[in-house]
C-alpha cells in the first residue's frame, strides 16, 4: 500500500477544508441574502399597505369633521366653538394604536398637535423652527399643510426616534384649510403585520439551510478526515478531528445564540435540543458546565395537540410546514404562536442526528391589534350609519322649514330675505329678486354679499349684519336701493336676528320697505313746519312791534291828554272864590283829580302789558326786575325768590321779547291759577345755552289733561319758534315747574 507523505497530506486535508468552507460560506450567505431580501419586500408591503389604510382613515375622518365644521357654520355656530368640540372629540377618537398621533394644522397655526408640542393654536413657523433644532424632516408635513392636499409619507420628528408612516387629508372651509395628520411609528405596523412574522420565517428558514449546510459540511469534513487519517499518520488525524469537532461545537453556540426560541426535533416530534429562549419560553430547566446550554425536558415530552402534530407530519413530507397554536406561557396564561417546521433530513432511528428544526414566533399582540381594529371598523360603520341616517332626517326636516320660510316671504310685498349667521343666503322673496334684476329667488340661494350685492352695498351689508350678530338685536336703517326701471329708491331696512334655544344666533331675517314717499312727504311736512315757524315768527315780531306802536301813541297822546286834564282840573281849583258854589265845584274837581290818577295808572299797566319801555330801553334783566316788583307789589302773600345773572347772558332782540314774554306768562298762571306761596324764577348761562326755571309750590295740575290750557300752548310755541326746548315738570297738589332751554348765536347783543 502506498504511502503518502505527511507534509502532502497535511496540505490536501488543507486545501479541502479550504474548499468546503469557501463552498459551505457560499450557499449560506445565499440562503441569508435571499431570506433578507424577501423579509425586506415584505416589510414593504406590510408598510405600503399600511400607508394606505392609515391614508383611508384620515380621509374619513377629515370627511366627517368636515361635514359636521359646514353644518355647525350653516346652523350659524361660530368657528372657535366648532373647533374646541372637534378638538375635544378629536382627542377621543378610537384609533388602530395607542402610538398612533392625530394633529391638525392650518396654512398657518396648529390647532391641535399632541405629538410634537402638547400645545394648542402655535404658529406654523414653530413647527419649522423645531425642525432647524433637532433636525428632524418635517417639510412634507407643512407643505401639505400650506397646500392643503392629501397623501401620506415617512418623516421623522427628529433624528433620534424612528421612522414614522404619515397620512393627511385636507378640509376646505370659508377662507381656510385644516390639514387632519396620523402619525404611526414604523415599528408599530410592522409589529401588527406579518412583515415581522415573515422576517422571522425567513430567518429561521435561512438559520434552518445554514444549519444543514454547516451539519452537512461537518460531516463531509469528518469523512475526509476520516479518509486522510487512514492514509495518514494518526496525530494528524486526531489534530483534524479536534478540528472538525471545534467547528461542530461552533455550529452549536451559533444555534443557542439565536434570537427566537428554537429546538431540535425527531421524526416523532420529541425535542432533542432547544435554546435558551426556548427554554425561557416555557419555563423550562437548564444544564449547567462547560457545555453548551441545553433544556432538560420531562421525560417523553412531545407535542400532543392535533396542530402541531398536523404541522410535524407536513414537514416531514413537504420539508416545511406553517401553523398557529397556543401554548402555555410561564405564568399559566395561553399565548399565541406562529409555528415554522423546517426538515433536516430524514431519521432513521433516534440516535441518529435531528430532523426537524422548530422555531417559533409570539403573534399574542398581534392578534389582539387584529381583534381592536376589527372591533373599531365595525364600531366606525355603525357611527356611519348612525350619522347618515340622522343627517337625512334632519335634511328633512330642514326642507319643510325652508318651505313654510319661503311660503311666507313670498306672500310680503316688501323686499325680504333670510340668511344664515356666516352671511350666505337661505331664501328671498320675488321682491328680492326682482330688485337684483333677476328671474327667479333660487338664484340667490347659498350666495353671499360679495357676490349678489355691488362691492360697497356687499361691504355695507356684511357689516351690520356681523353688528347683528354680535349684539343679537334687531337693526334698523335708511339706505338706497337702486331698483331697475325706477331709479335709486330710499327704503327702511330692518334686520333682525334669529335665537335657537341656547340663545345663538343661527340666522338673519332681513325686510326693505320702499320709503321714497314717505321721506318725500316727511321733507314736505318739514319744509311747510319750518315756513310756518317763519311767518309765527314774523307775527310775533308784528306783533311786537304793533304793541310797541300802539304803546308808544297811548303814553304820547292819551298819557299826556290826562297829564292835561289833571292840569288843567288843579288850575280850575286854584281859580275858583269863595262861596258855596265855589266849594261845590271845588269838591266835584278833587273826586276828578284821583280818577285821572287811577287811569294814569291803569295805562301804565297797559303800556308794561303791550311792551315795556324799560325792556329796550335798559334791556332783559332790568325788565325782569321791573316785572317782579311789580308781581310782589300786587301779591304781597306770595314770596318771588328771583336769580337772574346779569351782564354774563348775551342775547338777540328776538330771544329777550321771547324771555319776556314767558316770565310774564308764567307769573300771570301762578296769580290766577296756582294759589302759591312761593315762586322761584332762575335765569342762567349754562355753557352755549340759556336755561330758564320758574316754578311754585301751587297746587299743581294734570298735565295729561285732554283739553290743556291755552298757556301751555303759548309755552310751547313761543319756546319753538325761538329754537329752543320746553318742559313741564307737575302733577295735582306737587306744585308746577317749567324748563326752557334756548341755543346762544355767536353776535348777539348783551342783555
Amino acid at each position: 500500500m502506498l504511502r503518502v507523505p505527511q507534509t502532502s497530506l497535511s496540505q490536501r486535508l488543507r486545501l479541502a477544508i479550504l474548499c468546503t468552507a469557501c463552498l459551505s460560506a457560499a450557499l449560506i450567505g445565499g440562503f441569508w441574502w435571499h431570506a433578507l431580501v424577501d423579509a425586506n419586500d415584505a416589510r414593504e408591503e406590510a408598510l405600503s399597505a399600511w400607508d394606505a389604510r392609515q391614508y383611508d382613515l384620515a380621509r374619513h375622518v377629515a370627511y366627517e369633521t368636515g361635514h359636521d365644521l359646514l353644518s355647525g357654520l350653516e346652523q350659524g355656530r361660530s368657528l372657535d366653538s366648532l373647533t374646541q368640540e372637534i378638538q375635544s372629540r378629536l382627542r377621543t377618537l378610537p384609533l388602530p394604536f395607542p402610538e398612533t398621533k392625530i394633529f391638525i394644522w392650518t396654512r398657518t397655526t396648529t390647532l391641535l398637535d399632541r405629538r410634537l408640542t402638547g400645545a394648542q393654536s402655535i404658529p406654523l413657523n414653530t413647527l419649522q423652527n423645531q425642525q432647524t433644532q433637532y433636525g428632524g424632516d418635517l417639510t412634507p408635513l407643512v407643505r401639505a399643510a400650506q397646500d392643503g392636499t392629501d397623501g401620506y409619507a415617512a418623516y421623522r420628528w427628529s433624528t433620534a426616534p424612528p421612522l414614522e408612516r404619515a397620512s393627511w387629508a385636507s378640509i376646505r372651509l370659508p377662507g381656510d384649510t385644516w390639514t387632519i395628520f396620523l402619525s404611526t411609528p414604523e415599528e408599530v405596523v410592522l409589529k401588527a403585520t406579518t412583515a415581522a412574522a415573515t422576517r422571522q420565517r425567513n430567518l429561521a428558514m435561512a438559520f434552518g439551510g445554514s444549519l444543514v449546510i454547516a451539519l452537512l459540511t461537518v460531516l463531509y469534513l469528518r469523512h475526509l478526515t476520516l479518509c486522510f487519517q487512514a492514509l495518514g499518520d494518526r496525530e494528524t488525524a486526531q489534530q483534524r478531528q479536534a478540528q472538525a469537532e471545534q467547528q461542530a461545537e461552533e455550529l452549536a453556540l451559533s444555534f443557542e445564540g439565536m434570537p427566537l426560541p428554537q429546538a431540535l426535533l425527531d421524526a416523532q416530534g420529541t425535542i432533542l435540543r432547544a435554546n435558551r429562549h426556548f427554554c425561557d419560553s416555557f419555563a423550562l430547566l437548564g444544564t449547567s458546565g462547560t457545555q453548551p446550554p441545553a433544556c432538560i425536558l420531562p421525560a417523553g415530552w412531545a407535542p400532543r395537540s392535533e396542530p402541531l402534530q398536523s404541522a410535524l407530519q407536513e414537514a416531514l413530507r413537504n420539508g416545511h410546514a406553517r401553523a398557529e397554536v397556543a401554548l402555555p406561557s410561564p405564568g399559566g396564561q395561553q399565548r399565541q404562536y406562529m409555528l415554522h417546521l423546517s426538515a433536516l433530513r430524514h431519521a432513521k432511528d433516534r440516535a441518529e442526528a435531528p430532523a426537524l428544526l422548530l422555531g417559533l414566533v409570539d403573534v399574542t399582540e398581534a392578534r389582539q391589534l387584529s381583534a381592536l381594529l376589527e372591533e373599531s371598523r365595525r364600531l366606525l360603520e355603525d357611527r356611519v350609519l348612525e350619522r347618515t341616517e340622522a343627517l337625512a332626517s334632519a335634511n328633512k326636516q330642514l326642507e319643510k322649514s325652508r318651505r313654510r320660510t319661503q311660503a311666507l316671504l313670498d306672500n310680503m310685498a316688501d323686499i325680504a330675505w333670510l340668511k344664515d349667521a356666516a352671511g350666505r343666503y337661505i331664501s328671498v322673496n320675488a321682491p328680492f329678486a326682482a330688485s337684483l334684476g333677476l328671474h327667479e329667488p333660487q338664484e340667490v340661494a347659498g350666495l353671499l354679499d360679495s357676490v349678489v350685492l355691488p362691492a360697497a352695498g356687499a361691504w355695507l351689508a356684511r357689516t351690520i349684519d356681523q353688528q347683528v350678530v354680535h349684539s343679537r338685536k334687531p337693526n334698523k336703517v335708511d339706505q338706497p336701493i337702486n331698483i331697475p326701471g325706477e331709479g335709486l329708491r330710499w327704503h327702511e331696512v330692518i334686520r333682525t336676528p334669529i335665537l335657537d334655544e341656547a340663545g345663538l344666533v343661527v340666522g338673519i331675517v332681513g325686510i326693505a320697505r320702499d320709503m321714497t314717499e314717505h321721506r318725500k312727504m316727511m321733507d314736505e311736512l318739514k319744509a311747510s313746519e319750518a315756513e310756518l315757524r317763519r311767518l309765527n315768527r314774523l307775527l310775533l315780531s308784528s306783533q311786537e312791534e304793533e304793541r310797541s306802536r300802539i304803546g308808544l301813541e297811548l303814553h304820547d297822546s292819551v298819557g299826556q291828554m290826562l297829564t292835561g286834564i289833571k292840569w288843567l282840573v288843579e288850575s280850575a281849583k286854584l281859580a275858583l272864590g269863595k262861596g258855596k258854589a265855589a266849594e261845590a265845584a271845588r269838591q266835584a274837581l278833587d273826586k276828578v283829580v284821583p280818577m285821572v290818577q287811577r287811569t294814569e295808572e291803569e295805562l301804565a299797566s297797559v303800556l308794561l302789558a303791550l311792551r315795556p319801555k324799560v325792556l329796550d330801553d335798559l334791556g332783559l334783566v332790568a325788565a325782569l326786575h321791573s316785572m317782579c316788583r311789580e308781581f310782589e307789589q300786587g301779591h304781597p302773600g306770595v314770596l318771588l325768590v328771583q336769580r337772574v345773572e346779569p351782564e354774563t347772558v348775551p342775547l338777540q332782540a328776538e330771544l329777550r321779547t321771547t324771555v319776556f314774554r314767558l316770565v310774564q306768562e308764567a307769573l300771570n298762571n301762578v296769580s290766577r291759577h296756582s294759589g302759591a306761596t312761593k315762586v322761584v324764577l332762575i335765569l342762567r348761562r349754562e355753557g352755549a345755552t340759556l336755561t330758564l326755571r320758574v316754578g311754585d309750590n301751587g297746587r299743581g295740575f294734570n298735565a295729561h289733561a285732554e283739553h290743556p290750557g291755552l298757556g301751555l300752548h303759548n309755552f310751547q310755541n313761543r319756546s319753538s319758534y325761538a329754537g329752543g326746548t320746553y318742559t313741564l315738570y307737575t302733577r295735582p297738589g306737587a306744585g308746577c315747574a317749567l324748563h326752557f332751554t334756548f341755543p346762544l348765536t355767536r353776535g348777539a347783543k348783551a342783555v
